[in-house]
């Protein structure tokens, strides 16, 4: 398994963790600032609402908003409508958690729940930005990696 892969696979573990500490969240997405998502407890047999609406709050709070999110000058943002809440949260620089709470639930209980688990995503954000720079490095070695002197064989 990749080093990359095993990032993923404990950051879902995170999430489930979260998740089962506190019922009231339905599910939850770890995702870079430019929308694409690192690691989801979403599930087909969802309900297509519920993930339409996670999806909408996550593309179209702006990235503008996201980065901000994502550099710490907004703590969070809570969306609120008819079937519960949309909760996202900035972590680390680059990275922003996204919680559907149901219905109903105590909106501070899950926050506090949030920020107990958030160094742990905080961590995997800086873990995988070292494999980034790792993987950089790497190439940036191989591109520039001098080219043997050719030799002249006398004549």
């Amino acid at each position: 398994m990749s080093q990359f892969q095993t990032i993923r696979n404990q950051a879902f573990d995170f999430l489930k963790e979260m998740e089962k500490e506190n019922s009231a969240i339905e599910f939850s997405t770890m995702s870079y600032a430019d929308g694409r998502i690192f690691a989801t407890t979403l599930t087909e047999s969802m309900d297509k609402e519920v993930i339409a609406c996670s999806e909408t709050a996550t593309f179209f709070i702006g990235s503008n908003l996201v980065n901000r999110l994502a550099r710490g000058e907004i703590d969070r943002v809570l969306i609120s409508g008819n079937n519960g809440e949309i909760l996202i949260q900035g972590v680390g620089r680059h990275s922003v958690l996204t919680v559907a709470v149901k219905k109903g639930a105590s909106i501070k209980k899950v926050i506090s729940g949030v920020k107990k688990h958030l160094p742990k995503f905080v961590s995997i954000e800086e873990s995988f930005e070292d494999i980034l720079a790792q993987y950089y490095l790497l190439e940036d070695e191989v591109i520039s990696t001098p080219k043997t002197e050719k030799t002249s064989i006398p004549s």
